[in-house]
């Protein structure tokens, strides 16, 4: 007996539900307890980015891969599901006010803003994330322009800028 669409959504949302707290619990927990209300914000933000990417997927996805890049007022996203072997991409337009919610969330925290969010998402609720704050060069096609990291650096302050991010954006010294 085939499975019904409405038996796949009820069993992915079960997984995701108990995938979720597990391994994006265990990120958002290393920061201090008065940070605690805004990591609980960050996590149900993150569950919300998920649901509704996992919403534009085509029927028989089997995983979501996400990338958005923000800073400075500008954003650089990429969405892509694997269905059959094949990798389709979709538009992250409808989900960008989410992930642009949970970057001022981030501000809030000790750490500051990130400046990219990965996340990845099978069809059996598996749910890894990733926040990058520019340790390492940015991979290609996911750095804004210059003057969005400017821009970014004037509205949140860092304690330290990468030195590659200097370089690129002409704080040299």
């Amino acid at each position: 007996m085939t499975a019904s669409p409405d038996d796949f959504d009820r069993e992915f949302w079960k997984s995701f539900e108990q995938g979720i707290d597990e391994e994006t619990s265990r990120s958002i927990t290393r920061h201090g307890a008065a940070e605690t209300g805004v990591h609980e914000l960050a996590r149900e933000a993150t569950e919300r980015i998920a649901q509704q990417l996992a919403l534009l997927g085509p029927p028989g996805w089997t995983r979501l891969w996400a990338s958005f890049s923000l800073a400075g007022g500008r954003a650089l996203t990429e969405v892509a599901f694997t269905v059959g072997g094949r990798t389709v991409g979709v538009d992250p337009l409808p989900v960008l006010p989410l992930v642009v919610e949970l970057r001022g969330l981030s501000a809030r925290l000790s750490d500051g803003p990130w400046w990219r969010f990965m996340l990845d998402l099978t069809s059996q609720g598996r749910l890894e994330t990733g926040y990058d704050y520019g340790d390492e060069t940015f991979p290609e096609g996911q750095l804004l322009p210059a003057e969005c990291y400017k821009a970014d650096l004037e509205s949140f302050p860092r304690r330290e800028v990468p030195q590659w991010m200097r370089l690129y954006i002409g704080w040299v010294g």
